[in-house]
């Protein structure tokens, strides 16, 4: 695919869908690190000179302030979209505590993230596990 690794995504990023469902945050955890996505996501990059906790800004866009100013941005009737995307996080004001409560905060957050990949490995483990003694019970191969 041309141009892939515009797409590619990186650990720590934050995701803000920017196309039809708009609004919908999410951050990329270590699973997610190198996938690719689609251009209807924003990536918000974290600079580290900017010391903003990757998994702080994840929560504090999810809230109702965060949600508030996102959907604020968008236009459209039947696909939304959120105007000048690319700027989108230099349009939106984030609370921001000091770093050691934004820490607190955000390292709960990329914690809940990587319990999540790993309780969603620990279902895909266990579907295998079922399809496997179904197939040896029925003799057919799903």
């Amino acid at each position: 695919m041309p141009n892939l690794e515009r797409y590619i995504l990186k650990r720590g990023w934050v995701l803000v869908t920017c196309s039809g469902t708009i609004g919908r945050t999410a951050l990329v955890s270590n699973t997610w690190d190198g996938w690719a996505a689609t251009n209807h996501i924003t990536r918000l990059i974290p600079k580290e000179e900017d010391m903003l906790n990757p998994g702080y800004l994840t929560l504090y866009l999810q809230t109702v302030y965060g949600q508030a100013q996102v959907l604020a941005l968008s236009y459209g009737a039947v696909v939304e979209e959120i105007g000048e995307a690319g700027k989108l996080f230099e349009q939106i004001l984030v609370a921001l505590p000091d770093k050691s409560t934004q820490d607190k905060i955000g390292n709960l957050v990329i914690e809940a993230y990587e319990l999540k990949d790993k309780a969603n490995m620990l279902e895909q483990e266990a579907v295998s596990l079922l399809e496997k003694h179904l197939e040896e019970l029925s003799g057919v191969s799903l």
